[in-house]
């Protein structure tokens, strides 16, 4: 179909490609490609060379099997549909180093991906498990990252606000459980809950056995933070009184909530 001009929408459904679908410099409108099977390439670009979309160009690829894409970032039309769309892997003999995943970075994954209408968690997934299988774990990562994100909008958009909700806590609290953003998050939440402590020691009134140190205070606040475990035992016959005994309630609930969190996604349960 290389350097052809079509007017009218493409219907290849259920269609058979033994070796190369070849998209090269052709001239679509749209394009729907739904329950094929392309063993070899899935050819839209080279060397400059890729397809010319009319107006908004549509590519749809729903339930479609390729084996490997051969493409160039500008190749991919404003609107597609890549729900259940699967393939092994970006590029192909004779692929252009210009166009190495490496050098396209995650944003243009995430760009990409943001194109596909409806909505669906699997080109993310696809996406991501390619990636990664290629050597680009962080990547993939960050692809995944970007699905739950979508995920969260979509939720809002839709009206599922206990969904939303819930997707909000995960972001904010260890990042959906992606990358090292499961540490920092985490740790960033109990920094600010052990100055806040330390803070209302202040405030409320600072204890007799923690006064005369600038670090015990803070080391107080940290240590009721951590459940379970206790690094400092006299920490625990300190008897607060008015506002921090009722504040340090909630702080010591905090720690369970937070740990609760880093669990599960040390788990995978929040992916």
């Amino acid at each position: 179909m290389n350097v052809a001009e079509f007017h009218k929408k493409i219907d290849l459904i259920f269609i058979k490609v033994g070796n190369l679908f070849d998209l090269r410099d052709a001239v679509v409108l749209e394009l729907r490609l739904i329950g094929s099977t392309i063993s070899g390439e899935f050819h839209l670009a080279s060397g400059g060379q890729r397809p010319k979309w009319k107006c908004d160009g549509r590519l749809t690829l729903r339930n479609t099997a390729v084996g490997f894409l051969h493409d160039e970032p500008a190749a991919w039309p404003p609107h597609l549909n890549l729900d259940k769309f699967t393939y092994e892997g970006f590029g192909g003999p004779g692929a252009n180093a210009a166009t190495d995943v490496a050098i396209r970075g995650s944003k243009w994954f995430e760009q990409w991906l943001a194109r596909a209408e409806p909505y669906t968690p699997q080109p993310y997934q696809q996406c991501a498990k390619v990636l990664r299988e290629m050597g680009h774990p962080e990547v993939a990562t960050d692809v995944l990252y970007a699905g739950r994100e979508r995920e969260r909008r979509e939720a809002f958009r839709t009206g599922n606000n206990p969904h939303a909700t819930g997707l909000t806590l995960l972001k904010w609290v260890i990042g959906y459980g992606y990358g090292s953003r499961l540490l920092w998050r985490p740790l960033g939440w109990v920094a600010a809950f052990t100055a806040v402590g330390t803070a209302a020691l202040y405030i409320a009134g600072m204890p007799n056995e923690l006064a005369g140190s600038a670090v015990a205070p803070a080391f107080f606040s940290f240590d009721l933070l951590l459940p379970i475990i206790q690094l400092h035992e006299p920490h625990y016959q300190i008897v607060l009184e008015g506002a921090a005994k009722y504040y340090f309630a909630i702080h010591k609930l905090m720690g369970y909530v937070l740990a609760s969190f880093l669990i599960a996604g040390l788990a995978g349960l929040t992916k």
